[in-house]
C-alpha cells in the first residue's frame, strides 16, 4: 500500500470514530437539552452502528476504502439533512460543512466534488418538498457553491505543494548519490548499493585513466572534466542495467558487476579498455588501467582492496587489464 492510500485509511478510520462520537453526542445533546424525536434517535444511531461497522470491515477488507469513504459521506450527508433540515441548528449545518471538507482532504477531488454535487441536487430536491424561504434556500445554494469551490482550491494548493515537495526531496536525493560532474553514482552510494546487492557470483571493477594529472596540466581542466564525461560515457554504454558504477576518486571509477565468472569478468574489462582508447577525446590518447576481483561473499571492502590491488599491478603498465 502506498503513502497516499495508507494516509487516507488511517484518516478515514478517524473520520468513522469521530462520525460515532458525534452521532452519541448530538443523541445526549438533543435527549438532554433539545426535543429528540424517535425518527432522530433512529438515524443517529444507524448512523453510529454503520460508522463501527465501516471501521471493522476496513480493518477486515482495506480493498474497499474507496466504496465504504462514498457511502459513508453519502450517508452523512443525507442523515444531516433529514436530522437537522440545515437550517434549524447551525451545530448540524456546521457538521455538513465540515463532512463535505473532509470528503476532499481524505479521499480526492474527485470524490469531494462528487459529494458536493449531490449535496446540491439533494438540497433542490429537498427544497423542492419542503419549500424553504427563498432567501435561507438562495444562502445555502451560494454558500455550497463557494465552500466547494475553496475546498477544490484549498486541496489543489496542498497537492501542488506536496508535489513540488516531493521533487525537491527526489532532487536533493540524487543530488546526495550522484557525481555532480559525470552524473554517475558517487562513493557513498556506491558501497550502499553494493552492501545490499545479494548476488553471490559478483566482480568489481576498478579503472584509473592513464596520466590524467598530465592531461590536466598540459590541457587544462576544463578540457579534464571533458575526458571525463567521455571516458564515462563510453564505459556506460557497455554496461547492463543492474551494474552499478561510480566515480569514487579524481579519476578513478569503479563497477560491479552481478551474475559474473572469471572469464566474462575479463571479457568486460578487455572490452570497457578497447573502447577507451578507439577514439580520440579532444584530440588526445585516452588509456585506461583496469584491475579486477571475482567474489562470491558479501564484504565489498575486501573485494574493493583486491581490485585496487589489481590496479596497482595494471598501472605499473598502463592500458593494460589484471584481473585477480
Amino acid at each position: 500500500m502506498n503513502v497516499k492510500r495508507d494516509l487516507s485509511l488511517k484518516l478515514t478510520y478517524l473520520g468513522l470514530l469521530l462520525t460515532a462520537a458525534i452521532s452519541v453526542l448530538f443523541f445526549i445533546v438533543k435527549k438532554i437539552f433539545l426535543s429528540l424525536s424517535f425518527y432522530e434517535a433512529l438515524l443517529l444511531s444507524i448512523l453510529f452502528f454503520s460508522s463501527i461497522a465501516g471501521c471493522l470491515i476496513l480493518y477486515k477488507k482495506p480493498k474497499y476504502l474507496k466504496i465504504i469513504q462514498i457511502v459513508i459521506y453519502i450517508e452523512i450527508i443525507v442523515f444531516v439533512f433529514l436530522i437537522s433540515y440545515l437550517l434549524k441548528s447551525p451545530l448540524e449545518l456546521l457538521w455538513f460543512y465540515l463532512t463535505l471538507l473532509s470528503s476532499f482532504i481524505i479521499t480526492d477531488k474527485k470524490t469531494g466534488l462528487f459529494i458536493a454535487v449531490f449535496s446540491f441536487i439533494l438540497l433542490i430536491l429537498y427544497q423542492s418538498v419542503m419549500h424553504l424561504a427563498l432567501n435561507d434556500f438562495l444562502t445555502l445554494i451560494f454558500s455550497l457553491i463557494i465552500f466547494t469551490f475553496f475546498s477544490y482550491l484549498s486541496v489543489t494548493v496542498i497537492e501542488t505543494y506536496e508535489t513540488q515537495r516531493k521533487r525537491y526531496e527526489e532532487k536533493i536525493k540524487e543530488m546526495a548519490q550522484k557525481d555532480f560532474l559525470t552524473g554517475i553514482y558517487n562513493r557513498r552510494a556506491f558501497f550502499h548499493l553494493a552492501k545490499s546487492c545479494l548476488n553471490q557470483n559478483r566482480g568489481v571493477l576498478m579503472i584509473d585513466i592513464d596520466y590524467f594529472k598530465k592531461i590536466n596540466d598540459t590541457y587544462g581542466h576544463a578540457v579534464g572534466d571533458v575526458v571525463l564525461k567521455e571516458v564515462t560515457k563510453r564505459i556506460q554504454s557497455l554496461l547492463r542495467d543492474e551494474d552499478i558504477f561510480a566515480r569514487i576518486g579524481g579519476e578513478e571509477f569503479v563497477i560491479l558487476l552481478n551474475s559474473v565468472n572469471k572469464e566474462s569478468l575479463i571479457k568486460k574489462a578487455k572490452e570497457i579498455n578497447e573502447k577507451i582508447k578507439n577514439e580520440k577525446i579532444e584530440n588526445i590518447n585516452v588509456t585506461i588501467s583496469v584491475g579486477g576481483y571475482l567474489f562470491k561473499d558479501k564484504n565489498i571492502e575486501i573485494a574493493m582492496k583486491k581490485a585496487d590491488e589489481a590496479l596497482y599491478k595494471a598501472k605499473e603498465k598502463r592500458d593494460s587489464v589484471v584481473i585477480f
